[in-house]
């Protein structure tokens, strides 16, 4: 009976989370990205299609099958190994039925229980070693583990010539090593460098570049919707999130799907973008900032088209859009015919009073050079005061020089204090907001993010802090300055009388 009810809540859950009948239908067998652990669990009649004999592929012990797709990628890293003088490796388990799974697991249970642990204790212990039945990524068929002549499952794997190799080179044949020491809080399971899990290369590229186990690399993009950027072959990918499948509504070129968590709804879809501009934006809660932003002419992307919004700004690059909004604001309008005449001849800078060409004040920074992209913006942030005390920087190892840090990655803060001379001429609010970081925050700071966020041009974050130590990203310095522009624009027209 329970096994009745069973069935009958899966079906249920099935018809829920179908799409509807006027949208393209996925196949929920493909799950090269598929999340599988503890809260997302195979059922126990799951099983792959097209396994294949691993030691047609590379060497393996009898009987270990995989995907074909994951064996035919184990077949081209394996080369790359062999080229590289290492040939030590061997694939020892892989795709495993659910009985199997049930057989591993009662049995370390069984040896916990016999070391003391209560039955409680001894489940939950084993749980972090070996999975929950339905938990195993090897019910897949896309994961592998992997033994040399003189490590086999064990942590001495990790310091074997084959160990280090993989760590550093599996990516890029599609391949992540799944469960590493410091995200097993994530995962749920101990570190296993003999273990590596099949997702294909643009996900395993961004997983590798980024920090990220299969957890978070799903909820990130849960939680952005889409995730792009330029993988290593050039190529610019763009990787979305949706609740159903729908190829006919995303643009580009169409590589592949996967359901997104086993016993959940989601899927993730892989696309080989279109090179136009933006193309990355589509989704993006900060579209219509950007886009502003590009048809004012004051952004354009990265040649391949992608914006990469989500990527942290530079302080040269912060630096840069400032001078540009600055300049955009202050363009006078067209000259009249007497201002024409008076202007220097042949586009001559005009003379000092005293006969003298007027130069910029000279700037003070030991890591910049007038050769530098940003220098021209440089000096004018420094006309225009936005280049505040907060963007010198003293090296306590020569506190004679003064530092720009130009590649450094712009702060909360940074972005802040210039945005709020930006807006010196605005009223500062009647009553200031408050932070729950209030009290880390210095008076210099704290006025800057109670004026930006009177104006909803820079918020706190959802806990109520400030967080001015944070990185900020592209797409929010885009969105900022994409609204003091309306914020500018209204009061414009409030002063030619409402026009």
């Amino acid at each position: 009976m329970k096994r009745f009810f069973y069935y009958m809540a899966a079906l249920l859950t099935l018809l829920l989370l179908a799409p509807p009948a006027a949208q393209a239908a996925a196949d929920t067998s493909s799950h090269l990205q598929m999340l599988i652990n503890q809260q997302y669990r195979l059922s126990a009649d799951y099983q792959p299609e097209e396994l294949v004999s691993l030691s047609n592929y590379m060497p393996a012990n009898s009987g270990v099958t995989l995907n074909r797709i994951a064996a035919e990628a184990w077949r081209e890293l394996y080369t790359a190994m062999k080229a590289a003088g290492i040939s030590d490796c061997r694939g020892v388990s892989g795709y495993r039925t659910y009985d199997t799974q049930v057989y591993l697991y009662n049995r370390k249970v069984n040896q916990y229980q016999a070391m003391g642990y209560d039955a409680v204790d001894a489940a939950a212990q084993a749980a972090t070693v070996v999975a929950i039945p339905g938990a195993s990524e090897h019910q897949s068929g896309m994961a592998l583990d992997l033994s040399t002549s003189t490590a086999g499952l064990t942590e001495a794997f990790a310091y074997t010539a084959a160990g280090k190799w993989l760590k550093e080179n599996s990516w890029r044949y599609g391949l992540i090593l799944r469960y590493t020491s410091d995200k097993s809080a994530i995962t749920g399971i101990i570190s296993e460098p003999w273990h590596f899990r099949y997702v294909g290369k643009p996900h395993a590229e961004y997983m590798y570049k980024n920090g990220l186990c299969l957890e978070e690399y799903i909820q990130r993009l849960q939680q952005l919707g889409s995730i792009s950027f330029i993988g290593e072959d050039g190529e610019p990918y763009c990787i979305y999130y949706s609740s159903y499948y729908n190829a006919a509504e995303l643009p580009g070129q169409i590589l592949g799907y996967s359901q997104a968590m086993a016993t959940a709804g989601g899927f993730i879809i892989s696309t080989l973008a279109p090179r136009e501009p933006l193309f990355d934006m589509s989704g993006h809660w900060a579209e219509s900032d950007v886009r502003a932003m590009y048809e004012a002419g004051l952004i354009s992307g990265y040649p391949s088209g992608a914006f990469l919004p989500d990527r942290n700004i530079s302080r040269a690059e912060l630096l840069t859009l400032l001078a540009r909004f600055y300049e955009q604001q202050q363009a006078p309008s067209a000259p009249t015919e007497a201002e024409t005449e008076q202007a220097a001849p042949d586009g001559e800078p005009d003379e000092a009073a005293d006969g003298s060409q007027s130069e910029a004040s000279a700037l003070p920074f030991a890591d910049v050079d007038s050769g530098d992209y940003f220098y021209a913006a440089l000096l004018t942030c420094q006309e225009a005061g936005l280049l505040g005390e907060h963007f010198y920087h003293r090296d306590e190892t020569q506190p004679e020089l003064i530092l720009l840090r130009p590649q450094a990655a712009a702060t909360r803060r940074d972005t802040a204090l210039a945005l709020a001379a930006l807006l010196a001429d605005l009223q500062p609010p009647d009553a200031p907001r408050q932070f729950a970081d209030q009290p880390t925050m210095d008076a210099e700071l704290l006025a800057a993010a109670q004026l930006l966020s009177e104006y909803a041009i820079m918020n706190g974050r959802p806990d109520g802090s400030f967080d001015g130590a944070a990185n900020i990203t592209r797409a929010e310095i885009c969105a900022c300055i994409n609204r003091i522009s309306k914020l500018f624009a209204t009061a414009t027209a409030a002063a030619n009388g409402g026009a």
